[in-house]
């Protein structure tokens, strides 16, 4: 149970009957303000796709600023730069949704109004800037400034284990992964690196440098095949990944091991399994692995002070995990270092948006589609144990009193004598030592009318020993082979006591 609950600072609820899951909410100027404001980007199985720009606490209508149907599932949405430029000619923020046998970039536009303040368009719209298809169906995607581009390309895995790599809305290469491919895991993008880092179905993390599949890719085309390709690198687990993620600066100095080449690590690869967290460094060596004593559902990780140095880059790093009853936990390494309870259980998160002026909020959705922005409070929760605060310090005598008093109580329930009830029904069975005396008129119509029935009648007292009376009294009669009861039930209307 947490200790803390975390404070809600606005939230809403995204449509109705919709679901939600990971991957499907991003933050980030996705409207290309000038004054460069975060806006939430939510979209759900059902097709929809919602943007929100919360300005002060509480829910606003004007908070939705875009509400649009696109028609298909999208299975995941990204935020970032690719190749799309504005009126000008310069970059700008544009979206990345992902469908089932396609791809779409969408730029979310300011119409009338000014972009450098609060909510000051008059309205927005989704503009489709291109659309790549595919032959297979899609899994998901990674995206990131491939080979050091000044904008971010596309990575697409498909679900029979092919990558698609798009620069703008052109195919660069694509490979496939090796022939015991079985299902698509998830994949992430690191920099640092120039590398994509994936997860097996058996229970394995690769890591595949870009330039080594776009050099495989080249020896495909010009040999005519399609050869899988192999990782630079794989390190085994022993469990499914449910998540990938890179940062700098997570694992605590003191703890960080030295990697057998000598070389230092400078990337922490963050693989959230089943029931562990698993840290590798870039040379595929395992730095971390710390057991769960939850069920793990979603993680985020983020820099503490993104100001920083060049980039946020001296900054340390923490890690959000959340689990299925709704709790948050905050680690530094192998260290937990806070812990909160949300109001709904998150699917998806992200911390460190800005809102209201305020850094370093977290962003949470459920998967009913409950959207929130809150921070890590020190409010105790509702559901907490009571009682500890209010109890006074017992001396000896007091507690030696107290343990004689339940010692008694204890000794009184345990002395195995218990006293029978005073009220009860008794019953005395008379069964007389012949049979009755036989009448040649009474024969059986289905027996030979030579044979006369033999009958015993068994005399029942049914006496009752208490106040009053008792009312209805059923008895059942069973009589052995061979013999046979005319009337298997009896009720006597009333049984008087003896006592009168």
């Amino acid at each position: 149970m947490s200790l803390f609950k975390a404070r809600e600072w606005w939230s809403t609820s995204c449509g109705t009957g919709e679901e939600f899951d990971l991957g499907l909410l991003a933050v980030g100027n996705a409207d290309d303000a000038e004054d460069g404001s975060h806006k939430i980007v939510v979209a759900s199985f059902a097709g929809v796709l919602r943007v929100y720009h919360p300005t002060k606490r509480e829910y606003g209508v004007s908070d939705l600023i875009l509400e649009s149907d696109l028609g298909s599932p999208v299975l995941q949405l990204a935020l970032g730069d690719f190749g799309v430029n504005d009126s000008v000619g310069e970059a700008r923020a544009s979206v990345v949704v992902l469908f089932s046998k396609s791809i779409a970039v969408f730029s979310v536009n300011v119409v009338g109004g000014s972009t450098n303040e609060a909510n000051g368009a008059s309205y927005h719209t989704l503009q489709k800037e291109h659309e790549m298809q595919f032959t297979s169906p899609s899994a998901n995607f990674a995206v990131g400034p491939f080979i050091g581009k000044p904008y971010d390309g596309i990575c697409v895995q498909s679900m029979d284990g092919e990558w698609t790599v798009f620069d703008g809305n052109t195919v660069s290469f694509s490979v496939t992964l090796g022939h015991d491919f079985l299902l698509p895991g998830p994949i992430a993008y690191c920099p640092r690196m120039d590398a994509f880092v994936t997860a097996t179905s058996r229970f394995e993390v690769e890591k595949y440098g870009l330039r080594t599949l776009a050099a495989s890719a080249k020896g495909n085309t010009a040999a005519g095949d399609k050869k899988p390709v192999k990782p630079d690198w794989k390190v085994c687990v022993g469990e499914g990944i449910t998540q990938i993620t890179s940062a700098t600066g997570f694992v605590e100095p003191g703890t960080r091991k030295t990697p057998k080449n000598g070389q230092q690590a400078r990337v922490d690869l963050i693989a959230l399994g089943e029931r562990s967290l698993f840290v590798i460094n870039e040379f595929g060596e395992m730095t971390l692995q710390k057991r769960l004593d939850y069920v793990p559902l979603c993680m985020h990780a983020f820099r503490v002070n993104p100001t920083l140095g060049l980039g946020g880059e001296q900054s340390p790093t923490h890690l959000i995990i959340t689990d299925h009853t709704g709790s948050g936990m905050v680690y530094k390494g192998s260290r937990t270092i806070w812990a909160a309870k949300f109001e709904q259980t998150p699917c998806a998160l992200v911390a460190g948006a800005m809102f209201g002026g305020v850094g370093g909020m977290l962003v949470t959705l459920s998967e009913g589609g409950a959207l929130s922005v809150g921070y890590l409070g020190a409010e105790a929760p509702v559901a907490i144990v009571r009682g500890f605060e209010t109890a006074k310090d017992l001396g000896y005598v007091e507690m030696e009193k107290e343990r004689v008093k339940l010692a008694a109580v204890i000794a009184s329930a345990t002395t195995g004598t218990f006293a029978e009830p005073t009220d009860a029904v008794s019953l005395r069975i008379e069964v007389p030592d012949s049979l009755d005396p036989t009448h040649s008129s009474a024969q059986r119509a289905d027996d030979n009318p030579a044979e006369t029935e033999k009958t015993l009648t068994v005399t029942i007292h049914v006496t009752y020993a208490g106040t009053g009376s008792v009312e209805n009294v059923c008895l059942s009669v069973h009589a052995p082979a061979p013999t046979e009861c005319r009337q298997e039930s009896f009720v006597v209307p009333f049984v008087h006591s003896r006592r009168g």
